[in-house]
């Protein structure tokens, strides 16, 4: 069997060479998805191709594992967009085709228009990381219905796809119908994390991720100022980097309670853990501008045994139930609302941290994984279609 991967932009060499090693990529809490790849592989005993965008990192073939490099172009304005991911998209599928994939597994990190370019010989699954419009918000007028159709058209050739939330299938469902397969694959831990012990309160309320005003940074700013002026012992950390990090720290620094504001910036996978499990609540403010595929923080946290605060178009509350309290998005003030309800309430707060800690065996049970929802969809044809392709 011969099996091509595009992983899209993560350094998926530098994975690999911890796979090689036999431990997990350090550099994150979760098993990666080209981890689990080069395992599937390995157990399907299949030839792989893995694309890749990562810069700095040469093509190599090991065994067999081969990578490459697909390389990107800056394009400015709507045209030049458009016509960059059909460039982009005909290099992979040409990729892939000059390898002789029967399979192919296409992450939504890249140009989906490549399922439609590669050869018929080829089955694909799609690998769907984002949504396609914020949760609950479809897109409506004449662009929108236009933008759904070219979307469902990429995805036809996908016989199905592994998605990273509940919302993910949904919207993938809405564009493909719900005959097709779109099994929701679950995060597993790859290292025990360290278990935060049970608060009494909420005071340390914290944020990790892209530090951007679309994750909704600043209206988290607002918001902790009420929740601040009532507890005085209440704290916000900002963990990430992004273009609003410099405005951010500057409003900082103007804020009511700038002293006890820390905004962090980027730090290593260790200390981002460590600041996790001695937070009380992880807040996810993401505006509706944005669209998340899952967050990925709000398990990091649970499975530090820390509850999340997060918006309505955040899917991850769809996994994490009840350890993750809802406000709506783009509202600070019902935003502020959530903060200051577990601030100022000790039993709703302590019920919201333990059914965190609840989670944990959850995310290291690796049977809902990425990999294994792969094998689902790959498997029952390649071993009912012994003699043709794939």
């Amino acid at each position: 069997m011969k099996l091509a991967y595009f992983a899209g932009p993560g350094d998926v060499v530098g994975t690999y060479r911890h796979w090689r090693e036999g431990r997990e990529d350090p550099r994150v809490p979760v098993r990666t998805y080209s981890g689990m790849f080069y395992d599937l592989a390995t157990e399907l005993d299949a030839q792989a191709l893995v694309l890749h965008t990562h810069e700095g990192v040469e093509d190599l073939s090991d065994g067999r594992f081969a990578f490459q490099r697909v390389p990107t172009r800056p394009a400015e304005g709507a045209l030049a967009y458009w016509r960059e991911q059909l460039r982009f998209g005909r290099d992979v599928a040409r990729r892939i085709d000059a390898f002789g994939a029967d399979a192919a597994i296409l992450s939504s990190m890249g140009p989906m228009v490549s399922a439609r370019l590669i050869g018929r010989r080829t089955r694909i699954v799609a690998s769907l990381h984002n949504t396609f419009w914020p949760m609950g918000r479809p897109p409506q007028g004449a662009a929108a219905r236009l933008k759904r159709a070219i979307l469902a058209w990429t995805l036809g050739p996908a016989e199905g796809a592994v998605c990273t939330s509940v919302e993910c299938a949904r919207q993938f469902h809405a564009l493909r119908g719900a005959g097709v397969p779109a099994p929701v694959e679950r995060p597993v831990l790859n290292r025990p994390l360290r278990l935060r012990a049970a608060p009494e309160r909420a005071a340390r309320f914290l944020f990790v991720g892209r530090v951007t005003e679309t994750k909704g940074v600043f209206a988290l700013l607002e918001a902790f100022a009420p929740v601040a002026a009532r507890h005085p012992e209440a704290t916000l950390t900002y963990v990430g980097d992004g273009d609003a990090l410099e405005p951010l720290a500057a409003r900082a620094a103007a804020h009511p309670a700038a002293e006890r504001i820390h905004v962090r910036g980027r730090l290593p996978a260790e200390g981002v853990l460590e600041t996790m499990a001695d937070s009380d609540v992880l807040v996810c403010p993401t505006l509706s501008g944005f669209n998340e595929g899952l967050a990925l923080v709000c398990i990091e946290a649970a499975a530090c045994g820390v509850p999340s605060i997060a918006s309505t178009v955040v899917p991850a509350r769809e996994t994490l139930g009840a350890a993750c309290r809802v406000h709506e998005a783009d509202s600070t003030p019902a935003l502020a609302a959530a903060m200051a309800e577990l601030a100022d309430d000790p039993v709703a707060y302590r019920r919201l941290a333990e059914a965190a800690r609840a989670l944990g065996p959850v995310f290291r049970d690796p049977s809902e994984s990425w990999a294994a929802q792969v094998k689902r969809l790959l498997v029952p044809r390649r071993d009912a279609g012994r003699g043709a392709p794939g």
